[in-house]
């Protein structure tokens, strides 16, 4: 009696496997371009790979000034950048021009164009900040960024399936997916 619950458990988690991985690749075939850019000058195509790199948190001063918390690994990393895209849907991306930025240890300030006083920085607050993926540097051959692994299927070893990377988080000692 027990051994026959073991192997109706058995089917029954396969089908459910089973059921997850066709819900999966239903999903991932109705998937929608993520980028409608708001520019004239800048087509959806040109934007269909952009990297989340930083999320913009707070106003800084009465001068237009912006807290942003990045997602790099390197709090500098952001500042390589003339142009950012901003979004606050993701599916919508404004290109905006960085006038300068600043690091303070764990804290990055900037300063986008056209942005001068508290009230014009406050409508960016919670947006966030991408890069267009063909601006990230190269990578070597065993090298990957964390954009690349969010939708993969994970699975062990002997093909049992665990699930899907929907997001990683950086935790201090180790990374978490």
């Amino acid at each position: 009696h027990l051994q026959l619950k073991r192997n109706q458990r058995k089917q029954h988690l396969q089908l459910k496997r089973n059921q997850r991985k066709q819900h999966l690749q239903l999903k991932r075939n109705q998937r929608k371009p993520l980028i409608n850019s708001t520019k004239e000058n800048t087509s959806s195509e040109a934007l269909k790979d952009v990297v989340v790199m930083g999320k913009i948190i707070g106003s800084h001063g009465v001068k237009g000034w912006l807290k942003i918390h990045p997602f790099t690994e390197e709090i500098e990393t952001l500042t390589k950048y003339d142009e950012w895209l901003i979004s606050r849907n993701e599916k919508t991306w404004d290109v905006i021009k960085v006038d300068q930025t600043i690091v303070k240890e764990k804290i990055m300030l900037v300063k986008l164009n056209e942005v001068n006083d508290r009230n014009s920085s406050d409508n960016f607050i919670k947006s966030l900040i991408g890069v267009q993926k063909k601006d990230l540097p190269d990578l070597g051959p065993n090298d990957y960024y964390w954009s690349d692994l969010i939708g993969l299927c994970v699975e062990s070893e002997d093909g049992v399936m665990y699930g899907v990377v929907e997001t990683i988080m950086e935790t201090g000692s180790n990374d978490v997916m």
